[in-house]
């Protein structure tokens, strides 16, 4: 990979246009606190007038007007993944998941565990046991 660019060759030697790092903010729908608290890491992240150059990429989980994670989630549209849960009680408590979706704890078991794939370079860590970023709060 070349430093800065996020390039790296791909199987067929073509460059890798992806960006280097991309910041997925994940959290229940149904939770006010915890959106807020993601719009807040999002403008720290790319609004800050002190830091013009700062501007780290970050998206929102999306939401399909359920109470539901998203049935598929890509984490291959940049080099490195950096996966926040904001998880609170409206994420833990799920008192009915109808047939063909999962909870919000299999939904985040599933990005953890994927974040071992090579593929998808993504971190994740159990700090300090782990190796990684998956950070939870």
């Amino acid at each position: 990979m070349k430093e800065g660019h996020g390039q790296q060759p791909t199987a067929g030697g073509a460059a890798d246009c992806r960006p280097p790092l991309l910041v997925h903010l994940v959290f229940h729908p149904a939770s006010n606190s915890a959106r807020a608290l993601a719009q807040l890491i999002c403008r720290a992240l790319n609004d800050d007038p002190a830091l013009p150059g700062l501007r780290v990429p970050t998206v929102i989980v999306p939401e399909d007007g359920t109470t539901f994670p998203p049935s598929t989630y890509p984490l291959e549209e940049a080099s490195r993944n950096v996966i926040v849960v904001l998880a609170d009680d409206e994420m833990v408590v799920e008192l009915y998941v109808p047939p063909g979706r999962r909870t919000w704890g299999q939904f985040v078991g599933d990005l953890w565990e994927r974040c071992d794939e090579p593929l998808h370079a993504s971190s994740r860590s159990n700090y300090p046991k782990r190796r990684g970023r998956l950070m939870t709060g």
